[in-house]
Order: C-alpha cells, then sequence, then structure tokens
C-alpha cells in the first residue's frame, strides 16, 4: 500500500471573502441531476453525429471517448456544485485551466467541446434550476423536478461559471478571472465529525494494520502470501485519514481525489499484484469509520495498541461542583457493558489533584514515599524492565534520554 509521500494541499488564495452555502436550492438541483446531465450530455453528441450537424461532421465518438466525456461533464458539474456551496470559484477555474498544459490545448477538437459546453450550459440554466422539464434525448436517465426552483443569483452565477470553460477553450487561459477561494468557515465545517476523526486517526490506522495482519497470518484471501511494509502502510494510512479531515474541514472532496490518484501514474498502478489486498483494507477503514468512530459504538478491536476514543463527553454536563466528572465517563461505560472494574487492594491511595491546594499535597504525599522507600512510583521504564519487556540495553538507552535524577534512578536499576 506504500507510495510516495503526498504533498498537503492548499487552497488558491484569493481576494474577496465569498459567502458559504447561499444557495442550497440550486446546489439541491444539480446534485438530484448530475447523472441525467451526463447522459444527456452523452446523448447530444450522438444526436449531432447521427444528424451530421457540425462542428460533429465526421467525429470518432467510440466508446472511450464516451467514457472521458462523461467524467469531464461529472467533473465541471462537481465545480459548479462545490463553487455554489462553498463561494468564490476555485473549483471551476482548476477544471478550466486544465484545457491548457504549458500553452497548449489539451483537446483535439475544441469546436465540438464549446458546443457541447453551451448546449450543456443552456439546458442546467433555462431547465434544470427552473424546474422546467423538456423532451430527453437519452432513455436511462430522468430529470429530477424539486420543490424549489434555484436562486435567481445562482442561476447568474452558474452561467458565469460555465463560461468559464467555454471562454478558455475558445480562448486560452488568459481570461480566466482571478481564482477566488472558497469560504470553509475558517476550516470548521462539520466540527463533531472532524473531532472523531481527529481523536480516532491513531486508532484506525493501527486497526487496519492488525486487521491486515490477521489475514496474512490466517491465509485469508486476498492475503494469502501477501508481504507489506507496516510503516509504510501506516503511513499512507494517515494521509488517507489526513484527506478525508481536511476535505471535511473544508467541504469538496478535493484532498482525498488527489491522494487517490496517488495510486495510478500515467495510466500504471503504483502497487503490486491485482490490487484487491489493498480495495479490502480500504473497504475494512471505509466502514470502520462509518459504522463505528461516526456513530459513537464501541469496536471490538484486533489491536491493544491504540484505544478507541468514544465521544462521551460531548453528552456530559458539570457536576455541582461545575466540572465534567471522570465518574461519569466510567457509568456511560458501565452502562455499556463495556467496563472492566477491578477492586483495588488494601493500602491503596486515592488523591484527588483538582485544587492547587490537593495538588501540592499530593505531590508532598508522592515525595515522602519515594524519598522513604528510595523507588519511584508508576516508573513506567522501570515497570517494563521487571516484567522483561524491556532488557538492559534498552532500559539504559531511556535512561540516557534524562540528563537529571530520574536518568541516575533508571541507571541503577539495571546494575
Amino acid at each position: 500500500m506504500a507510495k510516495k509521500q503526498i504533498s498537503t494541499y492548499k487552497f488558491v488564495p484569493g481576494a474577496i471573502p465569498p459567502a458559504y452555502n447561499q444557495y442550497p436550492n440550486a446546489v439541491a438541483l444539480l446534485a438530484a441531476n448530475k447523472t441525467f446531465l451526463i447522459e444527456e450530455m452523452d446523448a447530444y453528441v450522438r444526436q449531432q453525429i447521427a444528424a451530421n450537424n457540425a462542428p460533429f461532421v465526421g467525429y470518432n465518438y467510440d466508446a472511450t471517448r464516451s467514457t472521458l466525456a462523461k467524467t469531464y461533464i461529472g467533473y465541471f458539474i462537481d465545480s459548479l456544485i462545490y463553487d455554489l456551496t462553498y463561494g468564490g470559484n476555485s473549483l471551476t477555474y482548476q477544471v478550466a485551466a486544465r484545457y491548457y498544459l504549458s500553452g497548449i490545448i489539451q483537446t483535439l477538437t475544441p469546436a465540438i467541446e464549446v458546443a457541447t459546453h453551451t448546449w450543456l450550459r443552456g439546458k442546467i440554466t433555462t431547465n434544470i434550476l427552473l424546474n422546467a422539464s423538456y423532451t430527453r434525448i437519452n432513455t436511462t436517465e430522468t430529470q429530477v423536478i424539486l420543490d424549489n426552483n434555484a436562486e435567481t443569483a445562482a442561476v447568474t452565477l452558474s452561467t458565469t461559471l460555465a463560461n468559464y470553460i467555454i471562454n478558455t477553450i475558445n480562448t486560452g487561459t488568459s481570461v480566466l478571472p482571478t481564482p477566488v477561494a472558497p469560504n470553509t468557515q475558517g476550516a470548521g465545517l462539520m466540527p463533531n465529525t472532524v473531532a472523531l476523526l481527529e481523536l480516532n486517526k491513531r486508532y484506525v490506522q493501527e486497526e487496519a494494520i492488525a486487521y491486515i495482519q490477521y489475514n496474512v497470518t490466517n491465509n485469508i484471501s486476498p492475503y494469502i502470501y501477501y508481504t507489506y511494509n507496516v510503516e509504510k502502510c501506516r503511513r499512507d494510512i494517515s494521509y488517507i485519514l489526513e484527506s478525508y479531515i481536511t476535505d471535511l474541514k473544508n467541504g469538496g472532496n478535493r484532498q482525498t481525489r488527489s491522494n487517490a490518484s496517488k495510486y495510478w501514474e500515467n495510466g500504471v498502478a503504483q502497487v503490486d499484484g491485482d490490487r484487491q489486498p489493498e480495495i479490502v483494507a480500504h473497504t475494512f477503514i471505509k466502514n470502520l469509520i462509518e459504522n463505528y468512530i461516526l456513530t459513537n459504538i464501541a469496536f471490538t478491536s484486533r489491536q491493544i495498541v491504540v484505544n478507541q476514543v468514544i465521544n462521551f463527553a460531548k453528552n456530559l454536563k458539570p457536576s455541582k461542583r461545575g466540572e465534567l466528572e471522570i465518574s461519569d465517563i466510567n457509568k456511560l461505560y458501565l452502562n455499556k457493558n463495556q467496563l472492566r472494574v477491578q477492586l483495588l487492594p488494601r493500602g491503596t491511595a486515592w488523591l484527588d489533584t483538582g485544587t492547587p491546594s490537593s495538588l501540592f499535597d499530593a505531590a508532598s504525599y508522592i515525595k515522602v514515599i519515594q524519598d522513604r522507600q528510595g523507588s519511584k512510583i508508576s516508573c513506567i521504564e522501570e515497570i517494563a524492565f521487571r516484567n522483561s519487556w524491556i532488557d538492559k540495553r534498552q532500559l539504559n538507552k531511556l535512561a540516557d534520554g534524562y540528563k537529571n535524577e530520574y536518568g541516575n534512578y533508571l541507571r541503577e536499576l539495571s546494575i
């Protein structure tokens, strides 16, 4: 699953702060009719070829070109939806700019592209956004009529954005306006979803690794004889999760799409084999996020490295003393039968550190015990050493990281 490092996407800065979610009716109509518009476009091109209309005369519209045309029209419609949702013009700007590379147009049939986009612009602004039905050309999809017409300003803006594509193909990128970045509410979209993913990022990484290893160990298809680099796999999962978080914060799907595209380069897959292990792993990640992380349902882990962070805290209310209590979290786990209770042995002391005074008392108590007994309380390096989880060499290496009395204490343990 390992590939080269993926750079972090940054929005093109713009001078005008656009408004967010101004045109919900227009966005709903475009989203509902995206597939219809794609199939209509495809049928329109075939109709023009059959009628021998210029500029379609002699145009070879084979299956490959049909698929590409549908893909590119899909990008265009997505750019309209994005820019109408988040404001600005940045995504339509990018789609238009891709028609040229180093000043060279990237289509062999610019006149056909212009004619098709001009026809599509008319259908969007005259029919789709105004809920005005017409006799369809395609035979598989039908127009979706919703309760509300698009906002008047959205119709005008859709025309403007569509003209970016048409004018760029006709003239070049010099006619493109200044890009205006979207309004992402200060990267504050979907805060609850983002918080859950950020809190559980490492958990998802480790669960995915454990899932892969479980299937490898037990020779479960498609992981039979499968080999992989754990650290690179963990890194790539991190990139994917970060792209989800970025797009959820900022809207759209640009970072996720960019990261997904790294699996292919110049039409060549960048992972070995039939790619089924990668598909299965990412399907596992998708299901883990959708069915457990985002729904606050505990998942039965295959690993013990990282615990899932259930976002119970957002439902807590302050206690009588005005604080959120950890005991209330424990009660929530207990009520869900997800808490294991163990009685502490005689001699255990509970030290409250919720106030400056109680914190000072606790620190003094710990200091007295450690000074009198000559041992540290809850020294994780000592615990690991005495349980044979690390050896003397590793203990001394850890000790070297402390240039103080604590480091000396660790060194003495190995003598």
